[in-house]
């Protein structure tokens, strides 16, 4: 019997080359020098910007693109900087408490969200 295997829809959003970079770089770190002091900054670092980038893509565009009015979208901008605001506050702390075990552990789920996709084709890469 053949059957068929359903694909997962994803909510996907860009973001830019250089947070991708530096995201695979705090990435690396978290797996292979757990230890560094500099360490839970850069972690955070990566997770806000990819959080910043598309908290703005799923929030704040839709209301750029639809021209909703300067009051809508500043409530809009201050719920994505209170979010923004709370991970920075307490991510470097959290980080910074985990084993090495979930150290790797975040790394593998923070590169299952970044994912390469060759838009033309809506593939990924």
């Amino acid at each position: 019997m053949n059957q068929r295997q359903e694909k997962t829809p994803y909510l996907v959003s860009p973001v830019s080359l250089e947070t991708a970079r530096k995201t695979k770089e705090a990435t690396e770190m978290l797996r292979n020098n757990p230890t560094d002091k500099q360490m839970p900054e850069k972690a955070l670092r990566a997770i806000y910007e990819i959080s910043k980038e598309s908290m703005e893509y799923y929030f704040v565009r839709p209301l750029e693109i639809l021209k909703l009015g300067a009051i809508s979208r500043g409530v809009v901008n201050m719920g994505v900087n209170a979010g923004l605001g709370v991970l920075n506050t307490f991510g470097k702390q959290l980080i910074s408490h985990l084993t090495k075990e979930q150290l790797v552990e975040l790394a593998d789920i923070i590169d299952g969200v970044l994912v390469e996709l060759d838009m033309e084709e809506g593939k990924k890469v």
